[in-house]
């Protein structure tokens, strides 16, 4: 009966030692992968090409953007090459400007070819290579053409590489557009004047857009209104912008009358209103986040207005501010939960390797623990 006994003392133990090992293989592993760095990516490739105008016009620069960059890492720069073919009317102007950031390199033009290389990393953004440059469509190109662009960017060695973009851009008319501003009327609930746009040549336009920003808070509230078709109008919180989608041919204006309502309540009274009128030369297009257009004349693309609104007195009663509503507390609800309260963030890196080491002590505790218990019952 004792040798049974001690049998069956001997095949427990074994099983909870088993169990016990098993245990920690599992809590072992959890911990080795809890530890272990994740494989790094291999760098690849990209590139991008995000400026080209639609629109360029015969005998002016445009200033276009492209770029490479690595992606999951660095590599060698110097690797790197940028090669844009232009269509045989459009030449190299220079080195443009970039906001904020400096040239990854020159840019030599060879034939059709202009090819750009990365001399130089930026210590903030070494992954990013960016490259601006202006260029020139020759004099005499007809209207209409079309100009086509193929960029490969390619770095040896590197996934993605090649790289191969392409644009169109077509020649359309240019025009040096003028701006004034005339036939100011101050009313007693409303202001009314004239945004004139003249054509000066050399070409007839089809489209052009001004602008108009002012100081006044968060809106100018106007309607602008043509004899002549193809106005649209639209208000933003800092500007107002109009497009004309209608032939002006040199020498020919384009009138705008524009209309802001001043009622009793409005905030406008007794204050000073300055406005800053601008109108781009034809072609113009917006493309990403800036305005690209030639420029033929500089001195007659801005005018400005000052509309003095003292005169005319504040409503003496403005309307009372609604109630604010009553705080969760003074209605007597219930304060909604602070965000995250439950559930919690999963565990990565080293706070899950202490979890698992924790986890593997008390597994260990409490196997010796029945064990124990087991031979205490025995």
């Amino acid at each position: 009966m004792s040798a049974w006994r001690d049998r069956r003392s001997c095949y427990r133990a074994a099983v909870i030692l088993r169990r016990l090992v098993c245990s920690l293989g599992i809590a072992l592993a959890l911990v080795g992968a809890a530890m272990t760095p994740a494989r790094a990516a291999a760098v690849e490739l990209s590139a991008y090409a995000g400026t080209f105008t639609p629109e360029m016009a015969a005998g002016y620069s445009y200033q276009q953007g492209f770029g490479a960059q690595f992606i999951g890492g660095e590599a060698d720069a110097s690797l790197l090459k940028a090669v844009l073919t232009l269509p045989p009317s459009v030449s190299y102007d220079g080195p443009g400007a970039l906001e904020g950031r400096e040239e990854a390199g020159p840019c030599v033009q060879d034939g059709v070819d202009l090819t750009c290389r990365a001399t130089r990393v930026s210590p903030t953004e070494p992954w990013l290579f960016p490259w601006s440059v202006k260029l020139r469509v020759a004099d005499g190109t007809p209207v209409g053409a079309v100009l086509p662009f193929r960029l490969v960017v390619s770095a040896d060695g590197l996934p993605n590489s090649p790289i191969t973009i392409t644009r169109q851009s077509r020649v359309a008319a240019g025009a040096d557009l003028g701006l004034s501003v005339k036939d100011l009327e101050v009313g007693a609930d409303a202001v009314a004047y004239t945004v004139v746009v003249r054509n000066n040549g050399p070409m007839t336009t089809g489209r052009f857009t001004f602008h108009e920003t002012h100081t006044y808070g968060p809106r100018w509230p106007g309607r602008g209104a043509s004899t002549k078709p193809g106005l649209t109008c639209r208000n933003t919180s800092d500007k107002n912008q109009c497009t004309v989608r209608d032939p002006l041919a040199p020498g020919d204006d384009y009138e705008v009358r524009w209309t802001v309502p001043i009622p009793a309540n409005s905030p406008l009274r007794g204050t000073t209103v300055k406005l800053a009128l601008h109108v781009f030369d034809s072609p113009s297009n917006f493309v990403g986040s800036v305005w690209i257009h030639p420029t033929f004349d500089a001195t007659n693309d801005k005018a400005s207005l000052t509309i003095d609104l003292t005169a005319l007195s504040p409503d003496p009663s403005p309307a009372p501010s609604p109630p604010s509503p009553p705080s969760p507390a003074a209605s007597g609800g219930t304060a909604a939960p602070a965000p995250g309260g439950g559930g919690g963030l999963p565990i990565t890196g080293a706070p899950a390797a202490a979890v698992a080491l924790a986890g593997l002590a008390l597994l260990t505790t409490g196997a010796f623990a029945l064990m124990t218990g087991r031979r205490r019952r025995i």
